[in-house]
């Protein structure tokens, strides 16, 4: 009767609230994947700069033989 339906709806009201609790927030996980996808391009960017260091610095060492060969 009417204690098990309010037995019902406090159970209802308990377990959305507890659901309430555990949700992921998309909020929060859109910041989330937002920084995420931040520190990716920034080390994406860092390989890039190592990247053109080190060919300049092969081209430099391959001039500089070829230099060294040239006045021998």
């Amino acid at each position: 009767g009417a204690a098990v339906q309010a037995s019902q709806v406090i159970l209802d009201s308990l377990d959305q609230m507890r659901n309430a609790r555990s949700a992921v927030s998309l909020d929060e996980e859109a910041a989330e994947l937002i920084k995420w996808q931040q520190s990716f391009d920034a080390a994406a960017r860092f390989m890039q700069v190592v990247n053109r260091v080190t060919e300049t610095a092969l081209t430099l060492m391959e001039v500089s033989r070829v230099t060294r060969c040239i006045r021998t």
